[in-house]
């Protein structure tokens, strides 16, 4: 009995890897190989069937893109494919150079003077290009001349317009130093000794006119700091001046506001003295609001 069952196991062990070796040349016989296996494990070594094992399929099947081409195509509706990104560049019709110079600044202030579409028309077919309209803007606003006025002024003179630029910056000089001399007489007088040239006088003569010092003082300050210096000065009665105001105007606010105030100049750099006369100024609005109320 022994010796049979020897022979049995054997047989079993003989099936078993015969059906191995088919089953590596085969899918067919896989099914075969398995069960076998299972047998001589249950037999042969005693171990618990598989037969409850859920065989996991592999991970990255062998999955074919086309797998449903036998499928007949859905012809009841049509869909048309949309570009969203493209690379083609689309080239403006005007020139980029000058459609960047057409921009408009909206924050500066508005012309005197502009060109009406008819005018622009107009100047077009006689050849005018877009800078000599940028010219005729420019020039009608900053000398304050009528735009048609300037245009018959070029054409008349054939001059370019750097040329006539020039020309009428000399002839606004004449026409303002000219009302200056009129009505300060002695103190041009005391401008002609001196070696300046016609802005120079317009621009100490203007100042003047706004109290920003005596002749002489601006006289001074002009030849010490130059343009710059004397747009910027002050007299002393004017700081004087000021310095009074501010001195009245910080005895009227509390000491705590007052120091409040004085940190908020220096973050954000706003003259104290204008933020204890707005401080001074809703201090009486609100005073008025509360008689109001009363």
């Amino acid at each position: 009995m022994r010796k049979k069952q020897n022979k049995t196991k054997k047989l079993m062990i003989w099936a078993v890897c015969g059906g191995l070796v088919v089953s590596m040349f085969s899918s067919v016989t896989t099914g075969f190989a398995e069960e076998v296996v299972n047998q001589v494990n249950e037999t042969i070594l005693g171990l618990p069937s598989n037969d409850h094992t859920i065989q996991v399929p592999h991970s990255d099947p062998n999955i074919v893109a086309d797998q449903n081409d036998h499928l007949p195509k859905f012809t009841g509706f049509q869909s048309e494919e949309t570009k969203i990104h493209t690379s083609k560049e689309i080239q403006p019709k005007v020139n980029s150079k000058v459609a960047k110079s057409l921009i408009v600044d909206t924050a500066k202030k508005k012309d005197v003077y502009n060109l009406s579409p008819d005018q622009i028309e107009s100047l077009i077919t006689k050849g005018y290009s877009i800078d000599d309209l940028y010219q005729v803007d420019e020039l009608s606003n900053r000398f304050l001349m009528d735009p048609q006025t300037l245009i018959e002024r070029k054409e008349a003179t054939e001059a370019d317009w750097a040329t006539l630029k020039k020309v009428l910056q000399k002839e606004n000089d004449e026409q303002n130093l000219l009302e200056l001399k009129e009505k300060y007489p002695e103190e041009f007088k005391q401008l002609e000794q001196e070696s300046l040239k016609a802005q120079e006088k317009i621009l100490l003569l203007s100042l003047y006119e706004q109290g920003k010092g005596t002749l002489a003082q601006l006289l001074q300050q002009y030849k010490t700091n130059g343009e710059k210096g004397v747009i910027n000065y002050k007299s002393i009665e004017q700081k004087s001046a000021a310095s009074k105001s501010f001195k009245l105007n910080t005895n009227a606010v509390p000491e705590d506001v007052l120091a409040n105030l004085k940190e908020i100049s220096q973050n954000t750099g706003e003259p104290l003295n204008e933020l204890i006369s707005k401080y001074n100024i809703a201090k009486e609005l609100s005073k008025q609001v509360l008689v109001e109320k009363e």
